[in-house]
């Protein structure tokens, strides 16, 4: 079996130059210092060497190590004193005198090894006595000591570490070489660690935690990343440190991850991929949070068995256990006798096995009593920890048997402190217990008196435990008892001992609050230390209210909650520790006027008159449409029967979609150049301005958008040729950049646009270089630095910027002109610093290409897909070939009729089961320029293109099915965004509104994480959601409309709303007949099965109207010159098919659904049925056309005559092609309406719907949510983002952000420009 210096010795052989400690700046620490691996073998060397030097070593010498957690130093000499063939015993500066001297003693201590701090406290005290003293930071570190060949004994000491004693005197545990080699190389086996792994040292190296975590990394190669003492106090601020030191592995006790406050482990720490728990009892709502995203790893083990000896990995949801032995050990539950107790009975753990302790220095007879010989087992050690074996065979762990107690992480034993106060003046007898439950625990004294009459001072008490014990073990609280109560045996009966409360340990006269602070932090005090009583504000939250590191974070977290305290942080309790002192710390920080609103500042008055631009607008478009005429007949009538007239129609209509792929790339290339020069005519280089809508400026850029609309931006999103094509328009874009699917880049403003290298702009996220206010078009920059992410549907305000390596969370909004530093993460509506951004996770998979290659090969597989999607129509059009002339037309109808139908399934099915070919999505970390990328890119493209024809169907799941889906019954799925089918599971009876974002792939600087999701059973999820990847979500969840769900806090029965998400109570229950929303009867599944296949015939109108197209031109052809069929004929053609399509919806809607009045409709009922059908068709039919009335009142005026109720000069952003519930909508004259309506929702499968009211001159910012009810006041803004709910009323001239939107104050206000 290798031992700890030879196993470090290969690691610094192989990794000389990787850094072996990385210890931050902190108090007293002004930069950073690194150690790589040579460098500390060398200390380690120069130490053992001068050791050497000044006195003789025999086997099994103790060298006490007294030096500070944050210094390389102490490293160096545990592993110089090992190297040498000695043992070592470390001491805490923190422990009192009188404690550090014990353990010498005890420990007999041939050398100390500290610093010049601990040198002049050994000397002025008195403490070292004849031993000799080194500062090791006199010794040089020098690199001629050769690293000697090492025979060190297995069996010989490796380290003793001293525990609390029973009689108030320390014990030492020894631990052989043999048994802590045997733990470390176990850690290697089970956690796979490596070189890369950044693993946080935040155990004080007195105890033995410290050295697995040490070991951790020491045996990887990985860096050992220090904590000082009051980093480990930081509280919540202890979550953006981690993140910031890029920590991958935390070892703490379960108490200081509860200290974090942290209610989101897996998103706000990506990078930790394992918590190691230990030290006390992992509690399992603790559990259930910190398993998620990461592997959770609870650790038990009492120092006599070598730090950890049992073990197991945590799941949430499954009951906390310990686990079961570490390799070579076995653990046996005995019972009294110590005879092995019946399966799941309770009884004392014992434990037997290479790791056990030599036994306890000095104390032979504990030693016999704890480290028995058993007749059947052999050697085992009685831990005295009450457990029982579970079904599943792992040990659970129940309590302790006797007094000894873990409290905070630390191991405490009461009869040590009886033992202690039983030797202070006035005192006869003494018994402790501990108190309250979780985090508000706490040790209390009972104290038989000498005198009854003169009962010693609690504070004297206080005083002279503090001078000998650690803080932890000082009681909070004392009283005075007769007698203390007593088993039949003769031991302290502690659970016969009463609680103390405050009152009886009060020695002092309250002193209530002055002022409201005092009071709010008086409040939060007893509140954190769980006291209904009145608490002074004199009252030391540690000594006197029994607070510790935990409580303390509760106290701050509420205080955090109050705007009058909200800027104190846990340092400042462990400073000014009593309500008085941080109310006057508070005063010195007060003075802030109070806010006041602010009447609404427009940026303009109203859009220009629209007449004269709109008879521009209409040239525009006529002579759009007579280019686009003379192309298609040059195409139709010349190029291709020229080019097939010699082929035949078989090879023809096979080669048909090859060339229409070749047609599609060489009309993107004409698009683009016609596009950069009409930008380069019209516009020249762009620069902020703010215009009139309407205005000539306006118009100019209109007509350059309507250029860029010929682009098959579609084709080229996710590669760099979209990247190159924004080049060519003016945009500064870096390299590597990742701009995702539905990033809304077309409508111009390219030169204003900066974005450096590696940058992630996620789906459907806003760069708003345009923006719609007030009737005006404004126009102005975005900076978005290098490395930096825009997450999904997550928005950039104008003039805003981005440095570098930051990010935006998903639906978060940052205001125009802000800026967000260099390395943090913001989050919110508005946007504010949460955090520091984690580093990018590195990609473990995934060979990286070409990304010019990479892009031609995603258009490739876009272009192969589109072709195995026209299989079906092609043997139609061979059928119907074969058969034209034998048959009647009317058959040929029929035929069309019937087979169009089976062509859409068939391309379904066929696009299906070709993502099944792709192979199955494997969770983990990917290249983002590697080919398995552009294979998660086509499944979910491939989901959304059959969402299209299928979303919110019956049919929709049985796709999803077929695509790799796992999917529950009676589900109800509408559009699902950006999501890989084989990675998602789905409960039964859930319900997905629209445009949920859900379990999407995350792109991340280059890298891509992919999860596996599951959704339980019963779940509601509105609209625009985000749904994260690689999360469970629990039972019964509702998520409400922009939220995005928090996996941690999915308990089943919860409701979640908001952006951050805030838990609502649970919402009333729609009452309503079952068969009308969840078991329907035939005739209205027959109903709704009918309009849905429906969708499957809607191909067939538009190739009639194709055909009459096509014939209509022909036939001119025959009586007209070329260039009249050409320039007048087709474009005429055109027209009458754009009218004749646009046309069908006016009628549809008015046929299918008439005026809508708000109401109530079942999911089941016919009216859904037809609502959900005319949505369809409209975005099939007309959304391409109305696209490009997109800025113009004709779009207006369509929608009008579909419903909508438009003021003069209303001014409509982008996403107004294809409405919703067209007949709620109002809005008044000069209205600038950029949103999105949620003028209807389903609640209980029940669609509610109602009226939405814009007044005069309001602004509505994009991707702001309108509920139902609302009505939105005279001239108010909504800002981008925000959400307005059910039935609000929004005043006049009023300023409302968030979401749930707010009003803003003055100071607000001017934030938000």
């Amino acid at each position: 079996m290798s031992h700890l210096p030879e196993i470090f010795d290969k690691i610094a052989a192989i990794h000389p130059d990787r850094i072996a400690l990385d210890i931050p700046p902190g108090r007293g620490r002004t930069s950073r210092n690194t150690v790589t691996y040579s460098k500390l073998q060398s200390m380690s060397l120069a130490i053992g060497h001068v050791i050497k030097e000044c006195t003789t070593v025999a086997p099994d010498s103790i060298v006490a190590i007294l030096l500070p957690r944050d210094t390389e130093s102490l490293y160096a000499a545990q592993l110089g004193i090992l190297n040498i063939g000695a043992a070592f015993t470390c001491l805490d500066p923190l422990f009192p005198d009188e404690h550090i001297r014990s353990i010498l003693i005890d420990a007999d201590a041939v050398v100390i090894l500290t610093d010049c701090v601990g040198r002049e406290r050994l000397a002025a005290n008195n403490i070292a006595g004849s031993r000799i003293v080194i500062d090791v930071s006199t010794i040089p570190n020098v690199t001629s000591h050769n690293i000697a060949a090492r025979n060190i004994d297995p069996n010989s000491l490796a380290y003793v570490i001293y525990t609390s004693g029973t009689t108030g005197k320390p014990k030492g545990v020894m631990i052989e070489h043999r048994s802590i080699a045997n733990l470390v190389e176990s850690d290697v086996s089970r956690f796979g660690l490596g070189p890369e792994d950044r693993i946080a040292q935040c155990s004080s190296p007195a105890y033995d935690s410290s050295l697995e975590e040490t070991w951790l990394a020491f045996a990887v190669g990985a860096t050992l990343v220090l904590l000082d003492d009051e980093t480990v106090r930081l509280g919540p601020d202890l979550v953006p440190w981690l993140n910031h030191e890029r920590i991958t592995v935390f070892c703490p006790p379960p108490t200081l991850l509860r200290s974090t406050g942290c209610e989101d482990p897996a998103n706000a720490l990506p990078l930790l991929k394992l918590v190691y728990v230990g030290g006390e009892a992992l509690p399992q709502d603790l559990a259930d949070l910190w398993s998620a995203g990461r592997r959770l790893e609870n650790g038990y083990g009492p120092t006599e068995c070598t730090v950890t000896v049992v073990r197991t990995q945590i799941f949430a949801g499954i009951p906390v256990t310990i686990g079961r032995p570490v390799e070579g050990h076995t653990a046996y539950v005995l019972d009294e006798t110590l005879c092995e107790t019946v399966h799941g009975s309770e009884g004392e753990l014992c434990i037997s096995g290479v790791g056990l302790a030599r036994g306890y220095r000095n104390r032979p007879e504990i030693s016999a009593e704890k480290f028995i010989i058993h007749p059947k087992f052999g050697r085992i050690y009685r831990t005295g920890d009450l457990t029982r074996l579970a079904p599943s065979g792992d040990i659970e762990y129940l309590g302790r048997i006797d007094g000894q107690i873990k409290l905070r992480g630390y191991r405490v034993e009461l009869a040590a402190i009886d033992a202690l106060l039983s030797q202070c003046e006035g005192v006869r007898e003494a018994a402790c217990r501990v108190q309250g439950e979780g985090t508000s625990q706490i040790i209390v004294a009972h104290i038989v008196a000498i005198s009854p009459s003169q009962m010693p001072n609690h504070d004297s008490l206080r005083a002279v435990l503090a001078q000998t014990l650690p803080a932890y073990m000082v009681p909070a609280r004392f009283a005075a008892i007769d007698c203390v109560p007593r088993t039949v045996a003769g031991k302290i009966d502690r659970a016969c001992l009463p609680e103390i409360n405050q009152q009886e340990d009060r020695i002092r006269p309250i002193q209530s609050p002055r002022s409201a602070n005092e009071r709010t932090l008086c409040g939060a005090f007893a509140r954190a230390v769980n006291r209904t009583d009145e608490i002074s504000i004199d009252d030391d939250f540690f000594m006197a209210l029994g607070g510790d590191s935990l409580s303390a974070v509760g106290a701050i977290c509420a205080l955090r909650k109050n705007p009058a305290t909200e800027r104190l942080s846990v340092r400042d309790i462990y400073e000014h520790r009593t309500p008085e002192r941080l109310a006057q710390r508070l005063a010195l920080t007060d003075g802030l006027p109070e806010v006041t609103h602010s009447p609404r500042m427009r940026a303009g008055i109203r859009a220009d008159d629209p007449r004269f631009a709109s008879i521009v607008q209409a040239l525009a478009l006529i002579m759009l449409t007579i280019a686009t005429g003379a192309i298609s007949y040059v195409m139709f009538f010349g190029i291709i029967p020229s080019s097939f007239e010699n082929l035949g129609f078989g090879w023809s209509i096979a080669l048909a979609p090859f060339v229409t792929c070749v047609a599609i790339l060489l009309f993107g290339l004409l698009a683009i150049t016609l596009t950069v020069f009409a930008k380069r005519i019209l516009l020249g280089e762009v620069r902020a301005i703010t215009t009139p809508v309407f205005s000539a400026t306006y118009l100019r850029h209109w007509i350059v958008q309507q250029f860029a609309r010929l682009i098959p931006w579609g084709l080229i999103e996710g590669t760099v040729f979209y990247n190159s094509v924004l080049r060519l328009l003016g945009a500064k874009i870096g390299k590597r950049v990742h701009i995702h699917r539905g990033v809304e880049l077309r409508r111009g403003g390219w030169d204003l646009l900066t974005i450096g290298d590696d940058v992630t702009l996620a789906q459907e996220s806003t760069l708003t270089l345009i923006d719609l206010r007030d009737g005006q078009f404004i126009l102005a920059p975005i900076t978005i630095g290098d490395r930096c992410t825009v997450d999904v549907r997550a928005g950039l305000g104008q003039y805003a910027e981005m440095q570098s390596d930051s990010s935006l969370a998903p639906l978060s909004w940052l205001d125009d002109a802000a800026c967000i530093p260099q390395g943090e993460k913001w989050d919110g509506v508005p946007a504010i610093k949460v955090a520091i951004n984690p580093p990018a996770i590195s990609a473990t998979r995934g060979r990286s290409l070409n990304p010019n290659m990479h892009g031609l090969l995603m258009v490739s597989v876009r272009l192969a897909l589109g072709i195995i999607a026209t299989i079906p129509w092609i043997f139609l059009a061979w059928l119907l070939h074969m058969e034209w002339n034998t048959v009647e037309p009317s058959i040929i109808a029929a035929i069309i009729v019937i087979a169009s139908p089976l062509c859409v399934i068939a391309a379904l099915i066929t696009q299906a089961l070709s993502l099944r070919l792709l192979g199955r999505t494997n969770p983990g970390v990917i290249n983002r320029w590697s080919v398995e990328y552009i294979s998660i890119w086509t499944k979910s493209q491939a989901v959304e293109s059959a969402g299209r024809w299928l979303s919110g169907t019956l049919f929709w799941p049985t796709w999803l099915r077929l695509a790799g889906m796992r999917i529950g019954k009676g589900c109800e799925i509408s559009t699902i965004i950006d999501v890989v089918p084989d990675t998602v599971t789905i409960g039964d009876t859930c319900f997905f509104a629209d445009g949920i974002y859900f379990a999407s792939p995350r792109v991340d600087r280059n890298s891509v994480f992919i999860g596996e999701t599951s959704i339980g059973e019963n779940t509601f999820i509105g609209n625009h959601a985000v749904i994260s990847a690689g999360f469970a979500y629990s039972p019964d969840y509702f998520v409400g409309v922009s939220t995005v769900a928090d996996a941690t806090v999915t308990h089943q029965e919860t409701a979640w709303f908001g952006h951050p998400a805030m838990q609502l109570p649970r919402r009333d229950v729609v009452s309503a007949d079952r068969t009308l929303t969840h078991e329907p009867n035939f005739i209205r599944y027959a109903n709704r099965f009918f309009w849905e296949f429906l969708r499957f015939t809607l191909p067939i109108f538009p190739l009639g109207v194709g055909w009459c197209w096509w014939g209509a031109i022909n036939e001119s052809a025959t009586h007209f010159p070329a260039t009249i069929t050409a320039f007048v004929i087709a474009p005429l053609a055109i027209l009458a098919a754009a009218f004749i399509m646009i046309t069908s919806i006016v009628i549809l809607k008015w046929a299918l659904l008439g005026r809508v009045r708000p109401g109530q409709h079942a999911l089941w009922s016919c009216w859904c049925s037809r609502w959900d059908f005319l949505f369809v068709v409209w975005g099939l039919y007309a959304r391409g056309t109305l696209e490009r009335l997109d800025g113009t009142i004709f779009l207006n005026a369509f929608l009008r005559l579909i419903g909508v109720r438009i003021g003069k000069r209303v001014v409509l952003g982008h996403g107004f092609t294809q409405v919703v519930d067209p007949d709620m909508l109002s809005f008044g004259d000069d209205a600038t309406v950029s949103c999105n309506f949620q003028a209807h929702s389903f609640e209980d499968r029940i669609l509610k719907i109602n009226s939405v009211r814009i007044e005069d001159r309001a602004t509505l910012g994009h991707h702001a949510v309108l509920f139902y009810g609302s009505t939105i006041g005279a001239g108010a803004l909504v800002t981008h983002h925000s959400v307005i709910m059910k039935n609000e009323q929004i005043e006049s001239d009023a300023i409302y952000c968030g979401c749930p939107a707010v009003r803003l104050t003055a100071s607000a206000v001017d934030s938000a420009g």
